[in-house]
């Protein structure tokens, strides 16, 4: 799947599914600075979802609980625009805890503090564009 619009927040969801524990990995590519391309889980709507983002900042990880925005960056320093890389996360409902792994490397655990822990699953791309294959989805 491309996605070149140069639009901030598309979103590619699962329609009609709702998941809570999974685990998520698909290929990714971003284009350019401005952009990031990752993951988006548990959504309910446009202000209650997770999302795992890879860009030039490294690999985001943020939350969107009733509006209110948390954000945890996590460094990645051999990034480059236009390559591709394999991004998984596994997603436990119970805990809360996302474990994030970028070309085969674990890199960090979040724990998100939402309390809607499930929705809909997706990739999310944002600003620059980019493209995504391989994408699989399991229920856990």
């Amino acid at each position: 799947m491309v996605q070149d619009t140069g639009d901030d927040g598309v979103l590619a969801l699962i329609e009609n599914h709702q998941f809570s524990s999974q685990t998520i990995e698909t290929r990714l590519k971003v284009n350019g600075p401005s952009g990031g391309n990752g993951v988006i889980l548990w959504y309910q709507n446009d202000n209650n979802f997770v999302y795992v983002v890879v860009s030039g900042n490294g690999v985001e990880i943020s939350e969107n609980n009733n509006g209110t925005w948390s954000v945890y960056s996590h460094p990645y320093p051999s990034f480059a625009f236009g390559t591709w890389y394999d991004l998984k996360v596994f997603a436990d409902s119970i805990s809360g805890n996302l474990d994030v792994y970028l070309d085969g490397n674990y890199l960090v655990t979040r724990t998100m503090n939402t309390p809607i822990r499930i929705g809909q699953t997706g990739v999310v791309n944002g600003n620059a564009g980019g493209a995504f294959d391989d994408f699989k989805l399991t229920s856990n």
